[in-house]
């Protein structure tokens, strides 16, 4: 399979969909990204099973609560099913740009500690994409944050020592059926691990309870992944705990009840 015959795809679960800005207010960063790599995005989005959950704590000022992560083998039987988004690639970009272009998005580069790109081959298909596998395995060697490899990151990361995300091939939400894409593209952070343990939906709600720049609480990292449709198996356990922390958030975000019944 030629490298311009690849049918690729991003896998997103998080900010990344519906966040226009990356840094700073304005700067436009992720919506350009989305308009300029990704496919008539909006028309074309897919919603996939994938094993993901609440489970890094973003301590940067603009954040301070828990945002989503890949669950690797270890970790998929406490982190339980989720979903995710795909969004195919503008072909008219080579793999290549796609991965640089995504890092740039996501605000990684090559000292970047807390995650990193990874892909994911359709495991039919893995063969025919040997020659892209083998070239990002040396380049995610040289560049990535997370190396050299740790035990530690073993336990609460989702990425290979050859930048492979380490999750099943995702199915289409609520079927049987595969993706039909040759490769993803994703970004995985590292869990934050208490005592070798994910957060539990009262921890998570307590972290929105009092996100935010001054500390008085910001759900909208929450609130906006489940409109997006991105959902983790705790959702309705942490929406709960959120809103009995913060009552005025049942009123202020009166869909997500419902939202969160749907299938």
């Amino acid at each position: 399979m030629a490298e311009t015959a690849v049918r690729a795809a991003v896998l997103i679960i998080g900010s990344l969909w519906w966040e226009d800005d990356l840094r700073s207010k304005g700067d436009r960063v992720r919506i350009a990204w989305r308009e300029t790599y990704l496919d008539n995005y909006k028309e074309t989005v897919q919603r996939v099973n994938v094993p993901i959950g609440y489970g890094r704590y973003s301590g940067s000022a603009r954040r301070r609560h828990y945002t989503m992560v890949f669950a690797n083998a270890q970790a998929r039987a406490k982190m339980g099913p989720g979903v995710g988004l795909v969004a195919p690639c503008r072909a008219s970009y080579d793999v290549d740009r796609h991965i640089s272009e995504l890092a740039i998005a996501e605000g990684i580069n090559a000292g970047s500690d807390w995650g990193a790109v990874a892909l994911l081959a359709n495991p039919p298909r893995a063969a025919a994409l040997n020659t892209v596998l083998s070239k990002w395995r040396q380049s995610f060697a040289r560049r990535a944050g997370v190396n050299p490899r740790t035990p530690d990151l073993e336990k609460d990361f989702a990425v290979t020592a050859a930048g492979r995300l380490d999750i099943p091939w995702p199915k289409l939400a609520g079927t049987a059926t595969d993706l039909d894409f040759d490769l993803l593209l994703a970004t995985a952070n590292k869990a934050t691990l208490v005592n070798g343990a994910y957060a539990t939906p009262a921890t998570i709600a307590e972290r929105f309870a009092t996100a935010g720049e001054v500390g008085a609480g910001d759900p909208r990292y929450f609130v906006e992944n489940v409109r997006a449709g991105i959902r983790t198996a705790d959702d309705a356990a942490i929406w709960q705990a959120m809103i009995n922390k913060k009552p005025a958030w049942k009123q202020q975000h009166p869909d997500i009840e419902a939202l969160l019944a749907a299938p």
